[in-house]
This record gives structure tokens, C-alpha cells and sequence, in this order.
């Protein structure tokens, strides 16, 4: 088949659904596909490259931000993509469209295959999702918004998020796409996958969290729970960069941990597993999650998972990989960290997470997604 992967983001432009198209391009390829995606463009980023076989073609240059775009931004890619998709989807000829975000990527393909036999897989992501807790679909904006996504919706032949908690959502927002909406879950690389558990080799708790420094990733209840850890010797690196980094390093002031949080800030991708496999635990405090690629990278880094019940802790109580604490509560936090304060422990629950991921590997993915086409094109 030749099929368009159509996101605002694609490396190194955006998060974790960033990630996702450039693994499921690659996988698609190897699988004997043609693919191109179709992305945003960000100065020094090339109009035209090609992504391990995949080709990938960037819009016009709007990106100011390496992670989580503005409201302007996405719109510029919603007026360039109108007027240019029509032309890549004749140009490449291509049997179907794999759209990331319900917006501006789902609502960019539906309008522009709104009268054509090609078919069309949305993938809601989660702040793209009507309910998704911290997202962006609120007041005036998420009024706009909902029309949107219900044609969105109601245009594509199947609708494929990536966790059980986003499917629920959107049912619930829209019960008759229940009929046409299957679970795809993210991935990781095979081979990317540690033979062993992690550890710092330290006798102090290194702790690790990577993500946007954004509200409902929550990072400042991170704080809180390594503050109540004292005096007991522990460490939190946090990587990855966003508008609330000042602030949250002026909390860390406050509380006295100068000397114990390290903001690393964005990192290239090759440098997170080194990073990771160097820590005693992964930690999360988000609001919200899809299906957490970041979650899953610690995983198959051989890292033990505490996180709260933000979507993506399914994750974790199924492959027992670690502990869940409640949303909002930085005592349940420290406290969970307390519990896996013990070496044994740690890699049992490593054990268990690596286990779990030998079995979710981006190349699973993309097959699901190519079953998915096989059934539309009947």
C-alpha cells in the first residue's frame, strides 16, 4: 500500500505522537510499504528527506517550539496542510491516510477526503480527545472545537487510539464511533529492549521523569514527594524542557533541593536510554496520558514505573511493573518510592516491565494498523 502519515509533529518537532509516527513510518516501510509523512516545518529543518525509507515532507516554516506547539501554530499548519494535501495525496497516489490528533490532523484529512474512497484512520492521541483531563479542549475553544472532531469521527473508517482510557473517552463523547474504534497502543523499539534491570549503582534513590514541562505533567508534585523523601539520600533528574521550567526551578529552590533535582532540559533521543538505565526508578505525577511512550521507554530500559492513575497506569497494573498512587497526591508518591526502596524489589518489578514490552514492539503496531486498512479496502 501507499499510505501518507499525516502529523503536525515529527522529529525533532514534538512529544511522544512525534515519536510514534517516525517508529510506525520506519516499521510500515520495513513491512513493504510506501510512506510519506506529511509534518510542520521548523527553521534548519529540510522542505523534503526521507526517514529511513519513509518520505517526509515538511510544510512551510511555523514551528517555534521543539515540543508543544501554540494555538497559532497549529492553525498555520491547518491553512498550509488545506492547501497542500490535496496535492501530496495526488502526487503520491496513496490507498489511505493514517491521521495523528483528531486536530488539526484528523479534521485536515476528513475535509479533504470528505468525497473520496480513500480511506481514513484517525488516531486520538489525548489533548486532541473531548474529557481528556488538562487538554486543550476547554471554554471557547473546546465549544469550536467538538463539532470539529464529531465530523472527524463520523468521516473515519476506523478510529484508533492508543490506550483503553483514550477509547473510552472517545465512545463517550461519541458512543456511534464505538462501532469503528480499536485500541492500537504504542510501542517500543526491539531492540532498544535492556537484557537486565537498571540501576545507579548508588546508594542514593536516582530518580527519573521525562516529559514536557508543562501543567498537567504535574512536575511540581514531583518536588513535593523528593522533598518529603529527606532526609533520606535521593536524586531527581528531570529531562525534557517547556514554558513552567523557571518556575518549577524556583520551587526546587525553595524547597532546598538545589543540590538534589537536576533539570537537564530537552535531550536528543539517542542520549534517553543511556539516561535512563543510569536510574533506580521512572517516576510520573501527570494529570493525564494517552498510552506514555515515555513510560514505555523506561520499561524497556529496565526501570521499575511509578506513576498516578493519569490513563496510562494500565500499563503498569498490567505488567506489574511497579506501583500507582492517586492523582494529585505527592505523599502517595514518596511513599510508593519508600516501598520500592529496596534492590529486590526494584528488579522484580523491572523484570516484570521488560517482560511485558518484549510483546509491544512498534513493528505489532504497525501491523494492527495495516490489518485495519486491509478490512476497509475489503
Amino acid at each position: 500500500m501507499r499510505l501518507i502519515l499525516l502529523n503536525h509533529e515529527f522529529p525533532p518537532v514534538g512529544g511522544g505522537a512525534a515519536t510514534a509516527t517516525a517508529r510506525l513510518a520506519e516499521q510500515l516501510v520495513a513491512l513493504g510499504h510506501a510512506v510519506r509523512v506529511v509534518t510542520s516545518g521548523m527553521k534548519d529543518q529540510p522542505a523534503e528527506s526521507n526517514w529511513r525509507g519513509a518520505e517526509v515532507v515538511r510544510l512551510a516554516d511555523n514551528r517555534r517550539s521543539v515540543q508543544a506547539p501554540g494555538t497559532s501554530e497549529l492553525l498555520r499548519f491547518l491553512v498550509q496542510g488545506a492547501r497542500r494535501l490535496p496535492g501530496e495525496l495526488r502526487d503520491f497516489r496513496a490507498d489511505a491516510v493514517l491521521a495523528f490528533f483528531n486536530l488539526p490532523s484528523g479534521w485536515l484529512a476528513a475535509r479533504t477526503l470528505r468525497r473520496a474512497p480513500v480511506p481514513l484512520i484517525v488516531s486520538p492521541r489525548g489533548s486532541d480527545v473531548p474529557g481528556f483531563r488538562g487538554g486543550r479542549l476547554r471554554g471557547t475553544l473546546g465549544c469550536c472545537a467538538r463539532p470539529l472532531i464529531r465530523s472527524v469521527l463520523d468521516r473515519a473508517d476506523f478510529v484508533a487510539p492508543n490506550s483503553r482510557h483514550l477509547a473510552e473517552l472517545t465512545v463517550g463523547f461519541m458512543p456511534a464511533a464505538g462501532v469503528k474504534t480499536r485500541v492500537v497502543p504504542n510501542g517500543v523499539v526491539a531492540e532498544s529492549v535492556a537484557e537486565r534491570p537498571a540501576s545507579s549503582e548508588s546508594r542514593a534513590l536516582h530518580l527519573i521523569c521525562v516529559g514536557q514541562l508543562i501543567g498537567r505533567k504535574r512536575v511540581d508534585l514531583l518536588l513535593l514527594a523528593v522533598r518529603q523523601l529527606l532526609p533520606r539520600s535521593a536524586r531527581l533528574t528531570i529531562v525534557g524542557d517547556g514554558p513552567l521550567r523557571p518556575r518549577l526551578q524556583r520551587q526546587a529552590s525553595r524547597l532546598g533541593l538545589g543540590q538534589t533535582v537536576d533539570f537537564l532540559g530537552w535531550q536528543p533521543r539517542e542520549r534517553i536510554a543511556p539516561l535512563l538505565r543510569r536510574h533506580d526508578i521512572y517516576v510520573s505525577a501527570s494529570d493525564a496520558e494517552g498510552m506514555s511512550n515515555a513510560c514505555l521507554e523506561a520499561m524497556a530500559a529496565g526501570l521499575p514505573v511509578v506513576t498516578t492513575a493519569n490513563g496510562s497506569h494500565d500499563l503498569v497494573r498490567e505488567s506489574g511493573c511497579g506501583l500507582v498512587v492517586p492523582l494529585g497526591d505527592s505523599a502517595g508518591l514518596a511513599a510508593a518510592w519508600r516501598k520500592l526502596d529496596n534492590v529486590a524489589e526494584r528488579q522484580r518489578c523491572a523484570a516484570a516491565g521488560l517482560q511485558y514490552v518484549r510483546q509491544r514492539t512498534w513493528r505489532r503496531s504497525a501491523e494492527q494498523f495495516v490489518q485495519l486498512f486491509e478490512q476497509v479496502g475489503g
